[in-house]
């Protein structure tokens, strides 16, 4: 039997057409679909079943592509519409309250258009896949349509299957499948001669059902391959699409920042030039009216000439007093700078002397014992009076250091004086000895005589060396021997060498000790390390070193200020006829001061200002593509512990160490008790919240407060960190425009205040949620007006988000450690305290998100997370 049959279509469902009777297992092959079928409509799938039943041609020829009605249809990206319709309402909304509209329009526009350039890349990569598809089917069939032919050919050779090898037309293959049906009809009888003849229909059938079989599930193994290599494509397409289109992005982001700087510098650049024509305008009038007042001095009088010339004195003076009020302003800045700066140590080292008297008193608290402590003693004695003389101490303590270094610094002035004096007194006692050493050469003239001399030689044994001093022993007769007289020269000059050489020693001692004080009080001065620096402590050495310095600040404008003192006092008895120009010279230079002092306050607040007005933008524009960037992640994509994606975690807020410390240092801006919701309207469910504002970084902080009454236990303090800008956004706009308008933290924080609501979470009631209500000033009016009560609860509120926080560093020494382990030495303890504490303030006071910072910063206490271009946020 020879067998012509072809490959069945994959979507068509086809059965193949063979010399045999129609299978059972037909209608099952061309019911299934394969996953090419998942790219159709339901119409697709439809007309594939209904050409099911159609046969193909017998030579196993396949349609071509162009001959196939039924299209292809893609399914369309659902999630960029949802997120172009999303960023669509974002700008409508933002639209009347920015300035930057056309910017937004023209983003959306090039959005718009890098979505629709990738439809059509997707469309034409996979129509190619589709054609390269078809190509392969077709290929694939004819090659199976030979491999039949083949099959069957070799199936003719064999006698038990097939009989007969003639090639036989379509009518007569027709004719012999329909044989056996004919011969086996219900009208005619059977018989037993046909069993055998059924019984080899029904197994030929059924290897032609399995080779069907083994040929369709191979064609779909390979068409399974096909589509996965051709969505692995398509995926890596829409990759690099996204890549591109995150790309334009962020150099859109980029081009708006550098634009809005830009302006910041237009306005900055037109207000310098409106300074600069009011300047050019002035000093062209004065140049005027200097003008004119020259040709008059010269058509009048020489008391004309003289008049000009003492004006110019005057504008000579006037600048001398310009630049004498320049340089007194700058001495009080510096001055209140520097008491503004010894303040804030004051305030820092009496919270350290706080934090270390309680621990040196209770080494095992915690940083919560140690906070609740710290804040009942602050609380009860206002304005740290009354704290056990605890601060005052270390005060007269540090206080009497300071004068014992001053009485020390005096007792070398005082020592150097001693020196200076003692050389007086040996120049003064050379200058004697020289003096009478010619006293002595002109009394030598009237010495006694060589007998009486020789004589008492004789007599005593003893020259009479101190003889010679006398008067009356050198008015003796100058008869005598010249031996005599030179033996007692000889022996005079001896003594006053001797004496001369005493004076010497004296001498050289002083200037050696002159010479090493001079030393001692160079390498005091030039900073080198000396016995008494050994002894103090940092912050003894620290103080010291503030004290010099503004000591010699002060010696320095004294000096000044009495130069210019000097100066002004002759100027002004050579001027006395020109005080009240004078007086009028200093009045408006004062006020053109005044004046430029208070343009470049206000040009810096306007300055501030407008710089957290962009970073506002920019964190706006940020929580906008994240949000379209949001709505296209998957539910099955695993969170952090802090609710964050791991793509979105780097770029998020994290409240540091460093800024713990800082916020901690901060005064409170704003300060007011609240009714805790979730629990009874009980005095127990009061809490009192503290809020501190700060800036730089964008941070919130609420200090939540329960008001236990006395008989209960220390209230311990909940401290939550929120970001300022996403604060910001959820108030009302004209609070929104309120706050970024201000420049003053309590402000800011008396505006969260009012909106703010908190309510407990859990049942112990010592963990708090923070909401933001988003009732408008005019709904507040109209309810007020219609009497209407508008509970808490029902007002529209916006839950805060808080920010992940660092966990504090334990620390050995710190203040801030749950265990204090006690060293072996007690002052090199406190020594290591003090510093570590000052290195964490120091580490506070620096900006953790000037990103700009160059290198990336560590969570561990060395460099924090790198500042990339949205600073950590």
């Amino acid at each position: 039997m020879q067998r012509n049959g072809v490959l069945p279509a994959i979507n068509a469902g086809t059965p193949s057409v063979a010399h045999r009777g129609v299978s059972p297992n037909v209608a099952k092959r061309a019911a299934w679909f394969t996953p090419r079928d998942g790219l159709g409509t339901p119409d697709r799938r439809t007309e594939q079943q209904s050409l099911a039943s159609v046969a193909v041609p017998a030579d196993g020829a396949f349609q071509p592509r162009h001959e196939q009605s039924p299209t292809i249809t893609q399914p369309t990206s659902t999630s960029l519409e949802d997120a172009l319709e999303v960023l669509h309402e974002v700008l409508i909304e933002t639209d009347n309250q920015s300035d930057s509209a056309q910017r937004r329009d023209a983003a959306l526009e090039e959005t718009t258009r890098l979505h629709a350039t990738e439809g059509q890349e997707l469309e034409r990569a996979r129509f190619a896949a589709d054609e390269q598809m078809q190509t392969t089917l077709e290929l694939l069939q004819a090659e199976l349509a030979r491999e039949r032919r083949a099959q069957s050919t070799r199936e003719g050779s064999r006698p038990v299957i097939v009989p007969s090898t003639e090639k036989k037309s379509h009518s007569k293959r027709q004719a012999a499948r329909l044989a056996p049906r004919l011969r086996n009809s219900p009208f005619k009888p059977r018989s037993k001669e046909f069993l055998s003849i059924k019984l080899h229909e029904l197994w030929e059938e059924r290897a032609y059902s399995q080779q069907d079989y083994e040929t369709m599930r191979e064609q779909v193994i390979e068409e399974k391959i096909r589509q996965v290599t051709l969505f692995q494509r398509l995926e890596t397409a829409r990759c690099s699409h996204t890549r591109q289109l995150n790309d334009a992005e962020a150099a859109l982001r980029a081009s708006q920042a550098d634009g809005e700087r830009l302006q910041a510098r237009l306005a900055q650049a037109r207000v310098s030039a409106a300074h600069e024509a009011r300047r050019t305008a002035a000093l062209a009038q004065s140049s005027k009216a200097e003008r004119q007042r020259l040709v008059c001095a010269l058509a009048e009088t020489r008391h004309k000439f003289r008049e000009w010339k003492e004006g110019e004195a005057a504008t000579l003076r006037a600048t001398r007093e310009q630049a004498v009020h320049a340089l007194r302003t700058e001495y009080e800045l510096k001055l209140a700078r520097h008491q503004e700066e010894k303040q804030k140590l004051r305030d820092k080292v009496k919270d350290l002397e706080v934090s270390l008297r309680l621990l040196q008193r209770d080494r095992q608290l915690s940083p919560d014992q140690l906070s609740e402590r710290k804040g009942t003693l602050l609380q009860f004695t206002p304005g740290g009076v009354g704290f056990g003389d605890v601060g005052a101490a270390d005060f007269i303590e540090a206080q009497g250091r300071i004068q014992e270094l001053e009485g020390l610094l005096q007792l070398s002035k005082e020592r150097q004086e001693r020196q200076d004096e003692l050389l007086r007194v040996s120049e003064t006692a050379l200058t004697r000895l020289n003096q009478e050493r010619e006293l002595d050469a002109l009394e030598n003239l009237s010495l006694p005589s060589p007998a009486v001399a020789l004589a008492l030689t004789n007599l005593t044994g003893v020259t009479p060396v101190e003889e010679t001093d006398k008067p009356s022993g050198r008015r003796q007769s100058s008869t005598g021997g010249t031996d005599i007289e030179k033996e007692v020269l000889r022996r005079n000059s001896i003594v006053l060498s001797a004496e001369v050489n005493r004076y010497q020693k004296i001498v050289v001692q002083s200037m050696e000790e002159v010479r090493a004080l001079k030393e001692f009080r160079r390498q005091t001065r030039s900073g080198s390390a000396d016995n008494s620096a050994i002894v103090l402590t940092a912050r003894e050495a620290y103080l010291l070193e503030e004290l010099a310095a503004s000591q010699r600040e002060i010696d320095t404008m004294k000096a000044k200020l009495r130069k210019m003192r000097k100066k002004r006092k002759s100027k002004a008895k050579s001027n006395e006829k020109e005080l009240l120009e004078t007086d009028a010279a200093v009045m408006m230079i004062q006020s053109f001061s005044k004046g430029f002092l208070a343009r470049r306050q206000f040009i810096r607040k306007k300055l501030a200002i407008g710089k957290i007005k962009a970073r506002y933008r920019g964190y706006l524009v940020r929580k906008n593509y994240e949000a379209l960037g949001s709505s296209m992640i998957t539910t099955d994509r695993q969170l952090l512990p802090s609710g964050l994606t791991p793509e979105a975690a780097h770029d998020y807020l994290l409240v540091t160490e460093a800024m713990q410390y800082k916020m901690q240092i901060v005064e409170p801006h704003h300060e007011e008790p609240y009714i805790c919701e979730g629990g009874g309207q009980s005095t127990s469910d009061m809490v009192d919240v503290v809020l501190r504002v700060s800036k730089d970084p964008p941070i919130l902080q609420l200090q939540t407060t329960p008001s236990t009454p006395s008989n209960q236990e220390t209230a311990v303090a909940r401290v939550a960190y929120f970001h300022l800008f996403e604060t910001i956004a959820l108030l009302p706009y004209e609070d929104e425009e309120v706050v970024l308008e201000t420049s003053s933290e309590k402000e800011i924080a008396r505006i969260f205040a009012a909106r703010l609501v908190v309510q407990c979470k859990g049942s112990d009631n010592r963990d708090y949620h923070f909401f933001i209500t988003r009732t408008s000033k005019k709904e507040q009016e109209s309810a007020a007006n219609g009497k209407e009560d508008l509970v808490l609860g029902r007002r529209p509120r916006t839950l805060l988000t808080e920010l992940p926080v660092q966990p504090m560093e334990t620390r050995a020494t710190s203040a801030s450690s749950d265990t204090f382990e006690p060293p072996l030495d007690g002052a090199e303890s406190v020594f290591v305290h003090e510093v570590d504490l000052d290195l964490l303030i120091r580490e506070a006071r620096t900006d953790p998100l000037k990103e700009d910072s160059a290198s990336t910063r560590c969570v561990t206490g060395e460099d924090e997370v790198s500042e990339h271009g949205t600073a950590r946020v």
